[in-house]
């Protein structure tokens, strides 16, 4: 005859090995249903398990401790594209569920005030101008290690001297 208390061992340690399993192989948000069955002769339990795997969108941006990170240009009062400091910015995205990553530039502060769009972004689809309103620079789903390129575009008439703006990196989920 089967005690009650090894009835319940035998349970537990079925339920926590299906819960591993369904885990394991959930994606996320997906409730996963598991009747666990065990049978003793005379004696039998029966119990269904909802196992439910939450969302993960993190975000790290290499070399920095924040998602705003200064960038800096020295204009020499010559128009043409200038390097800024730093001249990339390196991420990391982890996910487990459809994710855009969204850029916002502030204006170059220095002897004048410049324009966002001046700071242009390339995140390995083409150069982009910069905007203080938010603009999606990738979508995806997963991991994902990338690059932000920078570069600034100097005009004639810009006073030279340094600048300074702000770019934030943003995850959003889809």
């Amino acid at each position: 005859m089967t005690s009650a208390f090894s009835l319940a061992s035998l349970t537990l340690a079925t339920l926590t090995a299906s819960l591993a399993l369904a885990g394991s192989a959930c994606a996320t948000g997906f409730v996963r249903s598991t009747p666990l069955q065990a049978n003793f002769g005379h004696t039998s339990a029966t119990v269904t398990v909802n196992v439910i795997i939450p969302e993960i969108l993190r975000l790290e941006v290499t070399g920095f401790g924040a998602y705003a990170v200064p960038v800096r240009a020295t204009l020499d009062g010559k128009p043409g594209l200038k390097p800024v400091q730093p001249d990339g910015i390196g991420f990391k995205v982890t996910s487990n569920t459809s994710w855009s990553l969204v850029i916002t530039t502030s204006a170059f502060q220095g002897p004048a005030l410049l324009p966002a769009s001046r700071l242009e972004w390339n995140a390995g689809a083409g150069w982009v101008a910069g905007s203080e309103a938010p603009r999606a620079a990738l979508s995806g789903a997963g991991r994902l290690d990338g690059r932000l390129g920078l570069r600034f575009e100097a005009r004639a008439e810009d006073p030279p001297g340094d600048y300074e703006s702000l770019v934030t990196l943003t995850l959003a989920r889809l």
